[in-house]
């Protein structure tokens, strides 16, 4: 009996020394196989195969966990990467609710990282107050029906946030963040209830590129870091202000439309005193402004080249106390007031 206790405990410590010293490897090249949620160790050269179904998910040990993505199938149930980085080798897509617990890191080696259609939400949390933030590595991240989440999403690299046309809500602590010498192009997205603090670079050498997106604002929106660029059909609206108060220059590109809607404020604020932060590249570049206000502080603002659009009742307000403080429209603008509107200057403003 002792003999076979001993043999007993002897293949019980092999079998877990096993699953310490090696990575797990789930799916198959050439067979399918249905994977209920398995447990990745801490390992740096764990992987999933091509054949392999993840019907519930699958949990990572900690933060020290490395997982490569070669699956063919979609990821259905909870993804806990509990700080660990998952790296795709091809895309990766989403099926049914999906949960991702504690956050982690997301390498997607430019593939894709896709949510369905019938993924309404995010649901990011943490254990034991482990920080929950998500993080998207040169990925282009897919939402296929309107998203919430309410966690921070950080993007790092090259990366996309695709919304189909889709609209992007942020709840609790959910904002959208860009990284040190990082790009995030944000394409046909509609943000709902854009707070203060929702979308953010973190430094001056981080860009946004807003592409056929709408921006509705739910309080006072400052964007305070890094670059914009408007590029083709893109909105504000709300009844708040937009202030511009980086201290870099943003671009109305080409052949593109930046609409400021009803009683909403684009408050040009650098926090640096340079008037010529906003570009337009030629008279396709549009800047239109129906029912809205275009506000500058005593730094000033010039629209040297591109077209300015006034519709409805707009006001153009100056909060400058001496001329050179003025807002300036210079003679290569092209300004176009529709029929009917109703422009109201206050401060110091000239044409020139």
């Amino acid at each position: 009996m002792r003999v076979i206790i001993r043999i007993l405990c002897c293949v019980f410590f092999l079998c877990n020394l096993g699953t310490l010293l090696f990575p797990l490897t789930t799916g198959a090249d050439g067979s399918t196989s249905r994977q209920t949620q398995p447990t990745f160790p801490t390992k740096t050269d764990n992987l999933m195969l091509g054949f392999g179904e993840m019907i519930n998910g699958f949990l990572f040990a900690d933060r020290n966990t490395t997982c490569s993505f070669d699956n063919f199938y979609p990821v259905a149930g909870t993804v806990n990467l509990s700080l660990g980085k998952l790296f795709l080798s091809q895309d990766m897509y989403c099926d049914n609710s999906l949960s991702i617990a504690n956050g982690g890191v997301i390498v997607g080696n430019f593939h894709s990282f896709e949510l369905p259609e019938a993924v309404p939400n995010i649901t990011i949390y943490s254990v034991n107050g482990v920080n929950s933030e998500l993080v998207f590595i040169n990925t282009r991240v897919i939402f296929n029906s309107d998203l919430t989440f309410n966690a921070p999403m950080h993007f790092q690299g090259t990366c996309f946030l695709a919304g189909r046309g889709n609209s992007l809500k942020m709840i609790n602590n959910g904002k959208i963040v860009v990284r040190p010498a990082s790009s995030l192009t944000i394409e046909n997205v509609h943000f709902r209830n854009l707070g203060a603090g929702g979308l953010l670079c973190l430094t001056d050498d981080a860009s946004v590129t807003l592409k056929n997106s709408t921006i509705t604002l739910a309080q006072d929106y400052t964007f305070s870091r890094g670059s914009i660029l408007f590029t083709q059909e893109n909105s504000i609206t709300g009844t708040n202000r937009f202030i511009y108060s980086t201290a870099v220059g943003s671009t109305i590109d080409t052949n593109s439309l930046l609409y400021m809607g009803y009683s909403t404020t684009f408050s040009y604020a650098p926090r640096r005193p340079n008037k010529n932060l906003i570009f337009m590249n030629d008279t396709t570049s549009v800047l239109y402004l129906d029912g809205s206000t275009l506000f500058s502080t005593r730094t000033g603002l010039q629209l040297s080249t591109g077209t300015l659009i006034l519709d409805d009742t707009v006001t153009i307000s100056s909060g400058a106390h001496f001329p050179a403080e003025g807002l300036s429209l210079k003679s290569n603008l092209t300004v176009n007031i529709r029929g009917n509107t109703n422009v109201q200057l206050f401060g110091l403003i000239r044409a020139d």
